[in-house]
């Protein structure tokens, strides 16, 4: 009776006050470890949330130091330590990291510690309350190495494009020198240079240089296109009358087209100026042209024209009376190597692409409408200087 005298006389001791602050509620907690620390870091309490994450009974770990809790790396750089020092000054500390269970398991635990004062001011204790975050971290690890190895695949996908852009422009001026060669021969025996030609022979002859020209427009097309991909393909933006250049390129279609008794037509032109790179305008154009008349069935009629959209673009459309192309491949045809099913399966499917980057890398766009049957209208837009 007189121990219960004094102890009421002078009050309850450290380790009594530091118990009674702990609710009656967080018994019932099993989702988190909620306890309490001395100002030395031993345990004092323990609820069953903690029981059931790290594996401890109260009456086994109750009296022992919280480090056991932390790997043994983290112990010799002094973290836990560390940790109750920012908690008494900043008054709470957050942390992130590997903690262990009884069975010398590991989890990742994020933490919060909390100073609890005296009224004096002085640490009389901490709360610490964790959460078990293993499984976010797993899923955290798992989308770093899957973002790692796609990273990874998109390195050597670079590199390989890379390799392939360099194989093809290396490739192509390779062939050209003598596909130019042969062809710069098989003109000259067309003309007459080494003679007259037996009419079968001349037959022959125009058949492998027309060959000789679809091989040459496919390796400058490969050039083009691996020098767009490289960034090394220059646009010199200039202010260019459309109508004279348009009539030009017309012109250079016009023995072909007369071949497959199809008409060219060049409606009146806008008289404007545009801020253009007239060979990569003439290239547009000789694309678009190549296309119509190769499409064009014999008779048919391919109609070229342009004119102001607004106060800052002006239009221009090769219209064409050809097979036309099904409205699931439109959004498609201007992708490299896809080629729209047609009567016609000739070439390798980049002049649309090639087309496509030339006009959008200065500063324009370009479109197609088109109906099955009835032919198609590419248009593309340049802008005014």
């Amino acid at each position: 009776m007189n121990e219960d005298l004094h102890r009421s006389e002078r009050g309850p001791s450290a380790e009594e006050e530091l118990t009674g602050s702990y609710p009656l509620l967080i018994e019932c907690v099993t989702d988190y470890a909620i306890f309490l620390l001395d100002p030395q870091g031993i345990v004092r309490t323990w609820n069953p949330g903690a029981e059931k994450m790290k594996g401890w009974r109260a009456e086994e770990i109750v009296g022992r130091p919280f480090t056991l809790f932390y790997p043994s790396d983290d112990v010799a750089s002094g973290k836990p330590r560390m940790l109750l020092m920012k908690a008494a000054q900043a008054g709470r500390v957050s942390d992130e990291g590997w903690r262990l269970r009884k069975d010398g398991s590991r989890f990742w635990a994020s933490v919060v510690l909390t100073a609890l004062y005296h009224e004096t001011g002085a640490v009389k204790g901490y709360a610490k309350i964790t959460r078990d975050m293993s499984e976010r971290k797993r899923m955290e690890d798992e989308l770093s190495e899957t973002l790692r190895c796609l990273e990874e695949a998109n390195r050597r996908l670079e590199e390989s494009d890379r390799i392939k852009s360099v194989c093809l422009s290396m490739a192509s001026h390779e062939l050209r020198s003598p596909l130019t060669s042969i062809k710069g021969h098989v003109d000259n025996l067309l003309e007459g240079v080494a003679g007259a030609l037996p009419e079968k022979v001349a037959r022959y002859l125009d058949r492998i240089n027309r060959n000789v020209d679809r091989v040459i427009r496919l390796t400058t097309m490969i050039l083009d296109l691996s020098r767009i991909e490289a960034g090394e393909m220059r646009v010199d933006l200039e202010p260019l009358q459309l109508g004279s250049m348009i009539a030009e390129v017309c012109r250079d279609f016009e023995p072909t087209a007369r071949s497959k008794d199809i008409a060219i037509t060049v409606t009146p032109l806008a008289d404007v100026a545009v801020r253009a790179d007239r060979d990569k305008v003439e290239q547009v154009l000789h694309n678009l042209l190549h296309n119509a008349v190769k499409f064009t069935p014999s008779r048919g009629d391919i109609v070229v024209e342009s004119g102001t959209a607004d106060e800052d673009e002006v239009v221009i459309t090769v219209a064409d009376t050809g097979c036309g192309i099904p409205g699931d491949h439109r959004e498609k045809i201007f992708e490299k190597f896809y080629r729209a099913p047609s009567h016609v399966q000739e070439g390798a499917g980049l002049g649309l692409a090639i087309t496509k980057s030339l006009v959008e890398m200065q500063g324009g766009r370009i479109w197609v409408e088109s109906e099955p049957g009835r032919g198609s209208r590419f248009s593309f837009t340049l802008r005014r200087a």
